[in-house]
């Protein structure tokens, strides 16, 4: 079995022991089948330490469509400030126009935490 396999069995269960706060996962058996084989890709994304910020934010975002979860739950199960969750769903956000860069040492503006809240 892959690491990554291994991460999203400990999710699967994870959501299982708390389904107040990881709702299942919605629709016929055949959606929620595929919805389950999606949510398992962006976690095994999640496990690539190379991933860009851009494809790792997409993938946060998706796992939180799928749940119906809150930020602040999917950081605390994957071990990040729940603040890069939301600071890289805002810039997903971003005009197409606009360049996604980002400087280690760049401080997030608060305005960013006002649209997507950790809790």
């Amino acid at each position: 079995m892959a690491a990554d396999d291994s991460l999203a069995r400990k999710w699967r269960i994870h959501c299982q022991q708390q389904p107040n706060r990881f709702p299942p996962l919605q629709g016929t058996p055949t959606a929620r089948k595929k919805s389950e084989r999606f949510e398992q890709q962006f976690i095994a994304q999640l496990d690539r330490a190379e991933l860009p910020l851009g494809v790792r934010a997409e993938a946060f975002r998706r796992i939180l469509e799928l749940r119906r979860c809150t930020a602040r739950d999917v950081a605390t199960f994957f071990g990040v400030d729940p603040r890069v969750i939301v600071a890289g769903l805002s810039l997903l956000e971003l005009p197409a126009s606009r360049p996604l860069t980002v400087a280690p040492t760049t401080a997030v503006p608060q305005s960013i935490h006002s649209h997507y809240k950790a809790a």
